[in-house]
Parts: C-alpha cells; sequence; structure tokens
C-alpha cells in the first residue's frame, strides 16, 4: 500500500483512505458516463488497455500527448479518479522520464505486422529521411498483451535529455 492507496486487482477495487471503488472488468474505455468516467477508464487502463505502445517511427517520441514524457498516463488517471494531485507533482519531482528503443521480429507486433505493410513504411521513412532529414509523422506500434521486451532486445535507453540531443 502506498500513500494510503491499496490495488486489489482479484477483488476488483481500489482502497484508498478508507474510500472503496469498485472496478469494472468489462469496461471498455468509452462506455462511461459523465458520473463514473474516471473510474470507468482507470478499470479500462487495469483490465483491457495493457500493451506495450511504441513507434515504429516518429518525429519526437517526447512529442506525444498526456504529458507521457513527464509521468505514467495512469498514474495521472489514478491521481485524478482519487482527487489526489500530490501523486502527479511527487512523481515529477522525484523521477525522470527515459526513452527505450528496442527491436522485435515482426511477428511479434500486434500492429503493424504484415510484411506489404511494414515495407510501405519503411520506404516511406526512407525517403523522409533522404529529403526531409527524419521522419514527419508518427507510426504506432503495438505489442500484444502477453509479449514481452527482454533486455537483450532493448537497443538503447535515453533519458529524456539524451533523447532531445539524438534528435536534434
Amino acid at each position: 500500500m502506498a500513500r494510503g492507496i491499496r490495488f486489489d486487482v482479484s477483488k476488483g477495487e481500489i482502497n484508498a483512505n478508507g474510500a472503496v471503488y469498485r472496478l469494472n472488468r468489462n469496461a471498455s474505455g468509452a462506455s462511461a458516463t459523465d458520473d463514473d468516467a474516471l473510474l470507468e477508464y482507470v478499470s479500462w487502463k487495469l483490465y483491457t488497455d495493457f500493451p506495450i505502445c511504441g513507434f515504429l517511427c516518429t518525429p519526437n517520441a517526447l512529442a506525444y500527448g498526456g504529458n507521457v514524457n513527464r509521468r505514467p498516463e495512469f498514474l495521472n488517471n489514478i491521481s485524478k479518479l482519487l482527487n489526489r494531485p500530490d501523486l502527479v507533482r511527487e512523481w515529477e519531482a522525484d523521477t525522470q522520464a527515459y526513452i527505450v528503443k528496442f527491436g522485435l521480429p515482426l511477428g511479434k507486433y500486434e500492429a503493424p505486422n504484415d510484411r506489404e505493410r511494414v515495407g510501405s513504411i519503411l520506404l516511406q521513412a526512407a525517403y523522409d529521411y533522404i529529403f526531409n532529414g527524419g521522419p514527419v509523422c508518427d507510426v504506432y506500434s503495438f505489442l500484444p498483451p502477453h509479449i514481452r521486451v527482454e533486455p537483450n532486445e532493448i537497443l538503447t535507453i535515453y533519458t529524456a535529455e539524451e533523447y532531445r540531443e539524438y534528435i536534434s
């Protein structure tokens, strides 16, 4: 239990400072009403939205929305649900962002995962490097929930500052 918060995913609840929040195992993330939108979204994050997401190519991974370059998106969701902005402030004060560059065989990806699509993306990326000095748009990649990135598949780990220098 950290900071008065306990997750019991198997029971489907969050206990925070004496309050119990019932999680919805069937949350879709988009089916929430105004009254329970935050809890529905947190439920969806815990039970459904957990694959590793990344970029096949991007002009700047730090520009991705949701301020994920400052703290995990899920921490922000919990902070809002529990009305605990201190969780985000403490995280941002005590930690720093990292960009993990990894390489996996095409068959491990959920998307993009067909050779024709990836070939088209690679041709576009080559064109962008030749004529624009690098990627001009984001191409997302998704790993299925059961796939892990093993240590030997990690190519580089950058701090945010190192990454900014790398892309400049």
